[in-house]
Formats: structure tokens, C-alpha cells, sequence
């Protein structure tokens, strides 16, 4: 102590150790309210050899966040500069940063790589400072990883997996097929089981278990979703369907809960999905199931098109036609265009909401101080 001053700051001890509890970070809740994530100390301590004090980070996402906490790790460990945002992401405000600051390392959601390789704004020579671009936070188009990845010369794109609850689970580095979250973390370990429990093989789709082999203190102040979640043997259910291939490359479909029936027929929403988005005039599509007694869930898409475009719902109802030629994927509730989707704070498209405003109804937007939708 210096005399006349007060007392340094001395951070608390780790009473516990490396499984104390050191933050809560929320869940992207994209059906219902966030849950808070315990997140010890031993979770938050891994090597992060890829960045150095050169390095300028970018993320839109607030440390109350997976992605936004990293980050904050990443420059306070390396002493490399991060940007705090003060507005929203747009394509603009993002070009507008890297401009400016010349980022090189970049965190983006797949909503934000959809809007920003649609922008006139965007050029090969607004990118040339990125050398790693981060995809993460939920499925993102193949056309729109192939087209991004036109504009990053000078760097990486990797797409993975991760969640909140156990933190990175895959990643493809450099794309090496666009469809594919990648190839297992060290350490980790993943099955893929049936309804029934038992495993699958390769090939085969099933619900995606993880098991990290560290302490998990569940979600804070909620005992019966964490044993929900992770089961007595440490597996995370993370209740999305997928699949390994051949070559162990991991891929993820579609939330579980997510799965609609046409007829009786399976079909997943995101298969849909990829499908509409090869069309160059589609910003962003969300495929919902609108239930009758009859069919079922018969699919409907709402979509986000180009300003400007001349592209007509028929069109993208007769291109599905042609590319999934099995009835139960059709869009036979059609298509409805619309000014932009709903979506968290985190840039995940909000399902349920997409579908009623498709339909005419209204929902209340909730703001949080900095402006981000919950």
C-alpha cells in the first residue's frame, strides 16, 4: 500500500480451484428465455497461441456471451486491441470498423456473414486486413461460406460447433467442406444416439452427445435443466441432430425439437433452407411448419431478398420443386417476403417469431440498453 493511496485491487481466490465458478454467461434461448450458464475458471484456460499484441479483435457480442467473453480473454492474455461496439451490427457499421481499425481478427454469426456477402459495399480490398474470420452461433448457408470465403485473401474462415454449456465441440478450418461444422476439438468426445439410446455409426443421424471431461456447475438457479442437460455420466444433451461422415467430419442438421412431419414424413427445416438460399436474391430465409389435421406440417418460408429484387414467392416455391423432388419438402404454404427477420441478441433467428410475423401478427421487441434485441 502506498501511502495516502488506497489499497490495490486483489482479485478473490479460487477457493475451489480450477472448477470455481468465474462467470455466467446466458444461453442464445432462441425458443424461450435464456438460461444462465455457470462457467469455472478451468473452462477459461485454454492456449490462445493464434493471437498476438498485433492483432485488432472484432465481436458484436457482449460479454454476457461465449463469443464476447473470448474475446475479452483473448486481448486482456495477448494484450492485442479489441473493439467495443456502440451500435448494432450492420454491413456498413462492420466495414466501417474494419476500415478504420484494420481488424484482423474477426467473430462473426452466420445472419451476419448472410447479409454482409449481399452488401454492394463489400469488396476483396475492405477484407485484406482479416487474416481469421470465425463462424459460429448456428447454421450457416454453403453458398454463403463459398461466397465469403471469395472475399477473405489474406486469411482463414473457420465454421464450427459450440455451445455455451461445454464451449467448443468442432471447427473447420479453412472450409474444406463447406457443409461440415469439421473435425472434434483435442479432447473431446462425441456420440450420436437414436430415440432409443444406442449408438450410431457413421452415417448416421442422431442426437449429438459431448463430454468435455471437465466440471460442469449447471445453469444458476435451475437444478432440473442442468440435469437435463448433462446426465450422470457427464455427457451434454445438446439436442441437435447429426451425423459423422467417413472422414469424421462432424455435421449438424438441425435442432431436434426443430424436426416437423409432413404426412408422416420427417423433414428438417434447414435443408429447406439451404436449398432457397442459393438463390442470388435471398438475403436470408427461415422454413416453418404451419400445422393442419390433414398434413401435418405442411412448410412455408419466410425470406429476407435483396432490395430491389424482381425475385417472386413462385419462383423460389418452383426452384425447391426442382432441387428436393420429394413431396413432404415442398413448400406447399408458400412463401412470404419480408423486411428482415427476427432474431436474439446474439443474431439467431427466432423460429416462432419468424412464422407469426410471416402470418400478420405482431410481437413486442424488447430492447436491452445497448440496443439488441431479446
Amino acid at each position: 500500500m502506498l501511502f495516502g493511496y488506497a489499497p490495490l485491487y486483489s482479485p478473490q481466490n479460487l477457493t475451489i480451484g480450477g472448477d470455481q465458478t468465474v462467470a455466467i454467461l446466458c444461453t442464445s434461448s432462441t425458443t424461450g428465455l435464456p438460461k444462465n450458464v455457470c462457467i469455472s475458471n478451468s473452462c477459461c484456460l485454454f492456449d490462445y497461441g493464434f493471437v498476438s499484441s498485433k492483432d485488432v479483435l472484432l465481436s458484436f457480442s457482449t460479454i454476457d456471451w461465449s463469443t464476447g467473453l473470448f474475446n475479452m480473454l483473448f486481448s486482456c492474455g495477448h494484450s492485442a486491441t479489441r473493439i467495443v461496439v456502440d451500435k448494432p451490427y450492420t454491413p456498413e457499421y462492420l466495414l466501417e470498423l474494419i476500415d478504420k481499425y484494420k481488424v484482423t481478427i474477426l467473430t462473426l454469426a452466420p445472419q451476419h456473414i448472410a447479409t454482409l456477402v449481399k452488401s454492394p459495399l463489400l469488396t476483396k480490398e475492405r477484407l485484406v486486413s482479416v487474416r481469421f474470420l470465425s463462424i459460429g452461433g448456428g447454421n450457416c448457408y454453403v453458398p454463403t461460406l463459398l461466397k465469403m470465403q471469395e472475399y477473405v485473401t489474406n486469411g482463414y474462415i473457420s465454421y464450427g460447433y459450440a455451445l455455451t454449456e461445454c464451449g467448443g465441440v468442432s471447427a473447420n478450418l479453412g472450409i474444406t467442406k463447406p457443409s461440415s461444422v469439421g473435425k472434434l476439438v483435442p479432447g473431446l468426445r462425441v456420440k450420436i444416439l437414436d430415440d432409443a439410446g444406442r449408438s450410431l455409426g457413421h452415417n448416421e443421424t442422431g442426437e449429438i452427445l459431448v463430454h468435455n471431461n471437465k466440471v460442469w456447475n449447471g445453469y444458476y438457479g435451475n437444478p432440473n435443466e442442468t440435469k437435463r442437460m448433462q446426465d450422470y455420466q457427464g455427457w451434454f444433451h445438446t439436442g441437435d441432430l447429426g451425423y459423422f461422415d467417413n472422414d469424421n467430419y462432424l455435421y449438424v442438421l438441425d435442432r431436434k425439437k426443430d424436426m416437423l412431419k409432413f404426412h408422416g414424413m420427417q423433414y428438417c427445416p434447414h435443408e429447406i433452407e439451404q436449398v432457397v438460399a442459393e438463390l442470388p436474391d435471398v438475403i436470408e430465409v427461415c422454413v416453418f411448419g404451419l400445422w393442419n389435421e390433414v398434413d401435418g406440417d405442411a412448410a412455408a418460408a419466410a425470406v429476407v431478398k435483396v432490395p430491389g429484387s424482381k425475385l417472386l414467392e413462385q419462383d423460389i416455391v418452383e426452384y425447391v420443386a426442382k432441387r428436393l423432388q420429394v413431396m413432404h419438402k415442398q413448400l406447399h404454404c408458400g412463401v412470404f417476403f419480408l423486411d428482415e427477420l427476427p432474431k436474439t441478441g446474439c443474431g439467431k433467428i427466432l423460429r416462432n417469431q419468424a412464422r407469426d410475423l410471416a402470418l400478420g401478427k405482431k410481437w413486442e421487441v424488447h430492447k436491452h440498453v445497448d440496443g439488441a434485441n431479446i
